[in-house]
């Protein structure tokens, strides 16, 4: 697993001691002890030393990461691409989660639980009103991976008291499956409905659809006050554990 480095949180990532399996699932790579790599210098194979594959660290940039094998070193490292398309030559990769830089490039704190990313601050991935008919949300903060969910709080503010629930639905455009998720605004209460820890499904652009409803009379509704997504990590299933 992947963890925020506590003398270089901004900069180092740890990887655990254990193994992964390799992605073309010819064999594994295994560290013997846990590793630290540095996002900011070009890779270096040991531990204390670069993890970049390619490029210069960046702001606001996603970066993968790999444990490498050559059959004789095992290290670990850094891709901005998905797929680790820039592995250095002669090494095989176990894919491993993604990072991500902020404005300042400095990398955002998170905690990994096997295939499971809780960021400690949650991003504001939508903040507005919502129509009746579908709209595309593109997530810039997700894995660019298929089987991707991303963790979610929802947020209701409507500034008047409510007689009807209100919901939102959401698309995964992957296999179209629809969710209804019932925000429900009691007559007697103004002010925030919040639903936690909701699971939307993601295509491998971080793409997801919703739309809004009135849960008693199927008539969208969901045009004063404001709607938020906010996100809290996502479960990685392309991480084999």
């Amino acid at each position: 697993t992947i963890s925020n480095n506590a003398t270089d949180a901004n900069n180092d990532i740890d990887f655990s001691a254990g193994n992964g399996i390799l992605d073309d699932g010819s064999g594994q790579v295994l560290l013997s002890s846990t590793l630290v790599k540095r996002l900011d210098a070009t890779w270096v194979a040991g531990t204390n030393q670069g993890g970049l594959f390619s490029g210069a660290k960046a702001n606001s940039t996603k970066y993968y990461e790999f444990a490498i094998t050559n059959g004789t070193i095992n290290d670990a490292g850094f891709d901005i691409s998905p797929t680790g398309a820039n592995i250095p030559s002669g090494y095989k990769g176990s894919y491993r989660g993604m990072i991500k830089t902020d404005g300042s490039g400095n990398i955002l704190a998170f905690k990994q639980t096997k295939n499971k990313t809780l960021l400690t601050s949650p991003i504001t991935e939508f903040f507005g009103n919502v129509g009746a008919t579908y709209t595309n949300l593109t997530s810039s903060n997700v894995p660019l991976k298929s089987e991707i969910e991303a963790i979610t709080n929802l947020y209701l503010d409507v500034p008047a008291p409510e007689s009807n629930g209100r919901s939102i639905i959401f698309k995964d455009l992957v296999s179209n499956q629809q969710k209804q998720v019932i925000l429900v605004k009691p007559t007697s209460i103004t002010g925030f409905a919040t639903i936690p820890d909701v699971l939307i499904a993601l295509n491998s652009s971080g793409q997801f659809q919703y739309k809004s409803q009135d849960s008693s009379t199927g008539i969208d509704t969901l045009t004063i006050g404001n709607f938020q997504i906010k996100l809290n990590g996502w479960i990685d299933n392309n991480i084999k554990i």
